[in-house]
This record gives C-alpha cells, structure tokens and sequence, in this order.
C-alpha cells in the first residue's frame, strides 16, 4: 500500500509541474508534452523510489525499453538545456507529509491524484448546480 502512495505522491508533483494528469501520462498519446511528463514521472521512480525498469515499465504500461529511453531524454534535457531542474527539487515521499486518508484515486474529472474529500471539486460541482438552478 505505501509503494501505492508513493506512487501517486510522485504521478501528482510531476502534475502539478505540468498540467498532464496520471490517466494521460499511461495512455499511448505521444504528443510531446504528455511524453515529457511521463517521462518525468518515470525519472522520479527510478531516482526516488529505487524501481527498477521493469518494475516502473509494468506502472507505466510500457516496455523497458521505452523506460530507459526516457530516462535518457530527461538527462539529456537536464544536462545540455537545463531543462526539468525541478525533478531534483522534489521532495522525497514521506508517509507522514501525504493525505491521512488511504482512499486516493486518480480524478475523473482532472486526471490528478486525490482522496475522496477532494472538496475542490466538490465546490465546483455546487456552484453549478447552484447557477443552473437561479437560471
């Protein structure tokens, strides 16, 4: 259940930094900024989780191979554009940092990781049931 967590823990930073929720990370779209963010994600598994490639392979849908090709593409990014810095940045998992709750689930309506008491959403929803009924 932890590896779970930390899963999500991670699949949720790498949303928050850019826009691309977990559904859309596991899917076979190859647009390049879905690529990138799975990418992302998949360095933070290796490096702060110690998976190995097979192991992120079977979370990501993925071959291994297409794991140690993204693995290379981020690291090329970091070292010769200096881009995705960030991922060293991110903080490592601790159970006691995270939600309380072991309900977590990946958001229909987002695609990001929350726990049932989302409220976020839950306000959404009752400001438009709320405007549809003064229409």
């Amino acid at each position: 259940m932890n590896r779970q967590r930390e899963f999500y823990y991670y699949a949720e930073q790498v949303t928050k930094r850019t826009g691309v929720g977990l559904r859309k990370m596991q899917s076979q779209d190859r647009h390049r900024e879905v690529a990138e963010a799975r990418y992302c994600l998949i360095y933070l598994m290796r490096h702060k989780m110690k998976l190995t490639l097979m192991e992120i392979a079977k979370l990501m849908r993925r071959h291994y191979s297409t794991i140690h090709h993204g693995l290379e593409v981020i690291y090329i990014l970091q070292v010769t554009m200096k881009q995705y810095t960030w991922l060293k940045e991110v903080k490592r998992y601790e159970p006691h940092n995270i939600r309380p709750k072991d309900t977590m689930y990946i958001c229909d309506q987002c695609g990001g990781t929350h726990d049932h008491t989302n409220a976020l959403h839950q306000r959404q929803a009752a400001a438009d049931s709320a405007a549809a009924g003064n229409a």
